[in-house]
């Protein structure tokens, strides 16, 4: 058996969907162990091309996954990365709007022909697109709205048709849907209208930090990508506000910077000076951090009213849990399924993250009781959960 899975920045990029889909092509490897998994992703222009043994030890290295070599291999599609929003003037703009739809369109076709004579294709990217294989599985993190909805194609004719045909094709040639959290499933519903009996809840795969270190329960750490959409500059400022925090607690920005602005990391240091940065760690070293500090925090969302910019799952929240931080998380998106009642707190402004980050210092005894809790809740997102809802689900598509 051939299996396709299309995940366009697993070369270059570390996040949660690329850990997702790391651990998926691992799953795939156990429950198939004689099929071939082929992975579909983009060679970004100026970026050297990754030998499959490179990203291999890449995902593994990132994510403590075991993929193998063995039945695995890499097929690449040349891709340009466009920004409109750094165009200098109004005809530029429009002018990279053109040439980014485009090259949306060329996407879609190189990724049915590189699925075709597959037994299975599965979309774990964000992208609307559709494969050619004989059965079809689409994750979703959250849904873009569909691309007739965008200007561009809503204003020429030419690129309206291309649209309606990515759409439909997204809509009607995929046998189920994974969304991963119930906050994805609702507004895939609400955005492309797909029957409930198509619609699989998967809650991504997370494995549990097993190493053990010495707690520091006022450490707090942040962990994600050091981008803008994770609202780091805002944790920060809310640190430096606290004069109880800046006295009684120390805060630890980890996370890979691979690909961002430098400016960003040295107005994040400015706000902070205090602040300890590990830049792209290893898996051992992100480790240590979760094992050794007492607190998380995470704001993706802050500030935010398009759900789309909210975390959709949390899959270093639940790491963290499960290495005994008490999660102080915003209250949004798939945080909320995540940090359930007694398992940690979910805030609304800066000042709630605030005082219940001072309450955990202040009364280490009941944060004890809050950090089992956690540790016990992360049990609900383990691995082996996730390999046997993908078994149970793509048994259902493959032996129909």
């Amino acid at each position: 058996m051939k299996i396709s899975v299309y995940m366009e920045t697993l070369a270059y990029k570390y996040g949660g969907a690329e850990s997702y889909t790391a651990s998926l092509i691992e799953a795939l490897q156990s429950l198939f162990p004689a099929s071939l998994i082929v992975l579909i992703t983009e060679h970004l222009r100026n970026y050297p091309l990754v030998s499959t043994e490179k990203l291999i030890e890449m995902q593994n290295s990132a994510y403590g996954t075991s993929i193998k070599k063995e039945n695995f291999s890499v097929s690449y599609f040349n891709f340009e990365k466009i920004d409109e929003n750094s165009a200098r003037n109004k005809f530029s703009r429009l002018f990279r709007i053109i040439k980014k739809e485009i090259n949306a369109i060329k996407r879609f076709k190189s990724i049915m022909r590189l699925s075709e004579g597959s037994d299975l294709f599965i979309n774990a990217s964000f992208k609307i697109v559709a494969g050619k294989a004989k059965k079809s599985i689409c994750t979703v993190y959250f849904p873009y709205k569909p691309c007739t909805t965008s200007g561009i194609n809503k204003r020429l004719r030419i690129f309206r048709y291309f649209a309606q045909k990515r759409d439909s094709a997204y809509k009607n040639s995929y046998d189920y849907y994974f969304p991963i959290s119930e906050f994805t499933k609702e507004n895939l519903k609400k955005y492309w209208l797909i029957p409930e009996t198509k619609l699989k809840l998967i809650y991504p795969p997370v494995k549990p930090i097993s190493l053990k270190a010495e707690k520091n329960h006022s450490q707090i750490l942040l962990c994600s990508r050091i981008c803008r959409d994770k609202k780091i500059d805002f944790l920060l400022q809310a640190y430096e506000n606290s004069s109880y925090l800046k006295q009684n607690a120390s805060l630890v920005v980890a996370g890979s910077a691979i690909g961002e602005d430098e400016s960003f990391m040295e107005k994040l240091q400015a706000i902070s000076p205090s602040t300890k940065f590990v830049i792209d760690p290893k898996r051992n070293e992100l480790e240590k951090l979760y094992a050794e500090s007492g607190i998380f925090w995470h704001a993706k969302g802050f500030g935010e009213e398009n759900p789309f910019e909210f975390e959709h799952f949390g899959i270093t929240t639940v790491e963290a849990m499960s290495a005994g931080c008490v999660p102080v998380v915003i209250n949004k998106g798939g945080q909320k399924e995540i940090v359930a009642e007694g398992s940690g707190f979910r805030w609304n402004t800066l000042e709630e993250l605030a005082e219940r980050t001072e309450w955990l210092i202040r009364n280490p005894e009941e944060a004890d009781k809050i950090r089992t809790n956690s540790i016990e809740r992360s049990k609900a997102f383990t691995s082996g959960n996730f390999r046997s809802d993908i078994n149970k689900n793509l048994s259902e598509v493959l032996y129909a």
